[in-house]
């Protein structure tokens, strides 16, 4: 029986292209590097956030200073919200909209949920450890695919492509308990 188990096991591995895994290790190993070394990033995304009765989509800009460890992310889309903004400094997020920002609890708080999750996927890129990684396509582009968390029963797993070529991140996903909560498409200028 176990070996059995252990031929379909490397049947579904190989099936899913996962056996490029060492490949896809390597790109995010020099993505990670990358980001590490950065001093500041400005990224862009399509986010949406599906908690099953409550579905949000937004367009989310953040920006992030690695030396004073801050963020800022503007809502740009949809239009009613355009402009409101969650700002981390010392580990606390304040929400607002032009100069005035309210207190809005700790990096923890799962109520900014969609404001935040851009920052969230940003912190696992650089430091969760690596479950799975393989070679995959996305929006037609050759990327990798890198499974973050999930080890020891943990319940939040994210996942992130990364575009082979650029080492820009393309997609990206939190799931919960299996099911994806946040799903990032990144906009860039072309």
């Amino acid at each position: 029986m176990r070996r059995f188990m252990t031929c379909a096991l490397a049947m579904i591995l190989l099936l899913s292209g996962c056996s490029s895994g060492n490949a896809a290790y390597a790109v995010f190993t020099q993505f990670r590097e990358t980001l590490n070394g950065m001093e500041s990033l400005s990224i862009t995304a399509g986010v949406n956030t599906d908690y099953g009765s409550y579905v949000f989509d937004c367009t989310l800009a953040l920006k992030w200073n690695s030396e004073s460890n801050s963020a800022e992310i503007t809502v740009i889309e949809p239009e009613s919200v355009a402009g409101i903004r969650a700002v981390l400094t010392e580990g606390k997020w304040k929400l607002g909209a032009d100069t005035v920002l309210l207190g809005a609890g700790d990096i923890e708080n799962r109520t900014l949920a969609p404001l935040t999750a851009l920052y969230k996927m940003l912190c696992a890129w650089q430091s969760a450890p690596v479950t799975s990684s393989c070679l995959d396509e996305v929006y037609g582009k050759s990327a990798v695919r890198i499974t973050l968390g999930g080890e020891q029963g943990e319940d939040t797993v994210q996942d992130v492509w990364i575009e082979q070529g650029t080492l820009l991140p393309l997609r990206a996903e939190i799931a919960e308990g299996g099911k994806t909560i946040h799903s990032a498409r990144f906009i860039y200028d072309t």
